[in-house]
């Protein structure tokens, strides 16, 4: 599965109760986090990207908007 999946909930036709599929995915998302080989960055750089992204969008709305 790669790092970034998106997490989705379980099919309505799974034998897992969503109790399970809860406690399974969880146990994914810590096992990626203790993985040696996970990327991790500051809240600010969090931060950073959100704003680049904002601005792109921002920027193809307002490019779409005027012409």
């Amino acid at each position: 599965m790669p790092k970034n999946a998106p997490v989705t909930a379980p099919k309505p036709d799974h034998e897992e109760t969503y109790d399970e599929w809860f406690l399974r995915k969880a146990q994914e998302g810590l096992d990626r986090a203790n993985d040696p080989d996970a990327e991790w960055f500051t809240h600010e750089d969090a931060l950073k990207r959100s704003e680049a992204r904002r601005s792109k969008i921002l920027a193809r709305m307002a490019k779409g908007n005027n012409g």
